[in-house]
């Protein structure tokens, strides 16, 4: 028999890593000492014109989240709330997409000190359960709503006192709070 020899040529790929496999970073973040894994998210302004959109798309709540104005809800009061929200997005006059979206706690100490964290976590659904308020605003109205806390020209139907309870719970925003996404 033979003995092969090692081919010549490119050297074989390496595997892909996620960002699960690159070593810990240690840094300050908004919530204190903490590790986190993999590479920090780009930073990046608003997608489109704000002023120029009438209603709000399914990245709307995303996108004020994700990037300025940056809101926290990462306090011990948020531990006693459960709210959950309904985003409607119309996408031209064919469809309307419906998500919703979860304010979940949960404690993990790879994003700080441990103590309980709320997110906001979208996920689509088909359930269609009745709603305690619903607002009709464009992309607009929910960035000042959500910065300032204005109601100005705000479409509300149901109990009020809903979108009252979620300002209380949510901090000024920071526009250099960094989220840890998982």
């Amino acid at each position: 028999m033979h003995a092969q020899r090692p081919r010549r040529g490119p050297p074989a790929r390496r595997r892909a890593r996620s960002a699960w496999d690159l070593p810990p970073r240690h840094d300050i973040g908004a919530e204190g000492p903490g590790v986190r894994f993999g590479p920090r998210p780009p930073r990046s302004p608003l997608r489109g014109d704000v002023t120029g959109r009438a209603g709000t798309d399914r990245e709307c709540i995303h996108d004020v989240h994700r990037r300025p104005p940056r809101l926290r809800q990462c306090r011990p009061r948020v531990r006693r709330h459960d709210l959950t929200a309904d985003d409607q997005g119309r996408r031209g006059q064919r469809r309307v997409r419906r998500e919703r979206a979860r304010l979940r706690h949960r404690r993990d100490a790879r994003h700080g000190p441990p103590e309980p964290l709320a997110a906001l976590v979208h996920f689509p659904t088909t359930r269609d359960l009745p709603a305690a308020l619903t607002l009709r605003l464009t992309r607009a109205q929910l960035l000042g709503l959500l910065g300032s806390g204005a109601l100005d020209g705000v479409d509300m139907e149901g109990d009020t006192s809903v979108i009252t309870r979620l300002l209380a719970l949510t901090d000024a925003p920071d526009p250099l709070f960094h989220l840890v996404e998982p």
